[in-house]
């Protein structure tokens, strides 16, 4: 309820303020309106309809809403968490997009996190640096590293060893839209407790991936933004390798979620084929049969 009136206060607040001060009480709106919905969602009853998820296909998705997160992944991340604990508080991002619908945003804002965010667009990084020193305490923005940077696998683990924060991090998000797979499967001087990395529905549950290509640019590649990342096959296959758990996958078929082998105890086993989802804004394109048949001509590498 202190919440709601806060945001009322300051939607009157609005019309006695000098323009300078308008962005500011807007992104405080902003927050509590954020706020609200993941109250709202947190505490959702069985016959709500606020967050309209396929059936569960994996424990995780039980546990799905959006505070800051694209999809259902905050709620995922939260449960996870409170299974496992966490040791730093630290997280990785590649391709944090504006800030506003990343991985990192729940924890940074309401969960004290710091960490490494990063994204390979101008106006996101500039959007994204002043989305969070709005909402921060300005001793815990400090503590953020935001940068520029187009993740390759010459660079990644370069940039890991340069951020502020030298802490074994509890999480690493990777969402670059094309060389995911290939930037993961080289980094090794971390060992994070979770991983997220986005999957491409549209290559089903072969295990393939995209070639790596150092300035891969999926619209580039092709119009539609459908030849991209790999498949969940491929990401469980090389998180087992790197001796991670696969968990399952969001509910709106965007990313995967890993758990380090020594902290699975308390999960169930989950295969890829019981845990894939359909990327729902991909269906606008088509089922996957014929978002397929689109790219079928581009090249992919079996793992």
């Amino acid at each position: 309820m202190t919440t709601v009136k806060r945001f009322l206060r300051n939607v009157r607040a609005l019309f006695s303020l000098d323009f300078h001060r308008i962005l500011w009480r807007l992104t405080m709106m902003e927050k509590d309106i954020r706020g609200i919905s993941a109250l709202a969602l947190a505490t959702r009853s069985e016959s709500d309809d606020l967050w309209p998820n396929p059936a569960p296909h994996a424990e995780i998705n039980a546990h799905e809403f959006k505070a800051y997160s694209q999809n259902g992944e905050d709620g995922i991340l939260l449960w996870i968490f409170s299974k496992i604990g966490t040791s730093s508080k630290s997280v990785i991002e590649f391709g944090m997009g504006s800030g506003r619908e990343c991985i990192a945003a729940n924890l940074i804002l309401n969960f004290g996190w710091s960490g490494l965010l990063m994204d390979g667009s101008d106006d996101n990084v500039a959007e994204g640096t002043m989305f969070f020193k709005t909402l921060m305490p300005w001793e815990a923005y400090e503590k953020l590293d935001i940068r520029k940077e187009f993740i390759t696998r010459k660079n990644i683990e370069s940039l890991i060893q340069s951020r502020k924060d030298q802490a074994e991090p509890d999480l690493l998000s990777i969402d670059i839209d094309g060389n995911d797979y290939w930037v993961w499967e080289t980094i090794t001087s971390i060992r994070p407790r979770v991983c997220v990395i986005e999957y491409n529905s549209t290559f089903g549950l072969d295990p393939v991936t995209v070639p790596y290509k150092a300035d891969f640019d999926a619209y580039a590649e092709h119009p539609l933004g459908l030849y991209h990342g790999a498949s969940v096959s491929a990401l469980e296959k090389l998180g087992k390798k790197k001796g991670y758990v696969f968990l399952g996958c969001d509910s709106r078929g965007a990313n995967t979620f890993f758990v380090r082998e020594d902290l699975a105890g308390v999960f169930g086993p989950v295969s890829p084929d019981r845990a894939f989802y359909e990327n729902q804004h991909k269906l606008k394109r088509g089922t996957r049969d014929v978002q397929f048949e689109i790219i079928k001509d581009k090249p992919l590498v079996s793992v």
